[in-house]
């Protein structure tokens, strides 16, 4: 394994180990650094907020796909969270029909 090197283990025995950059392939995607990710987590607070003001003022959003509603602000925010790349724009367009 190139990068590869060799560790004595606790008996004295050389243990392979693997390179910082080849052990960060096995990380599960949440424990990867990820500079996009607060720039996610602010459009996701700010559909929040946005709901929350439209909700108080009456027209609240509200997406419903099937047995799917999402028509809550907490909803909406958690639905941004989790699968960003989907809800994030179904908020902006809902949002748009709605006003």
């Amino acid at each position: 394994m190139r990068g590869a090197t060799e560790e004595p283990d606790q008996d004295g025995t050389a243990q392979p180990s693997l390179p910082t950059n080849a052990a960060a392939r096995f990380l599960p995607c949440s424990a990867r650094v990820n500079p996009g990710r607060p720039a996610t987590v602010g459009t996701d607070l700010w559909a929040y907020t946005d709901a929350r003001k439209r909700t108080e003022g009456g027209t609240p959003v509200v997406l419903s796909i099937g047995a799917l509603e999402v028509n809550t602000p907490t909803v909406w925010f958690v639905a941004c969270l989790i699968l960003w790349i989907l809800f994030f724009p179904a908020y902006i367009v809902t949002r748009n029909q709605n006003s």
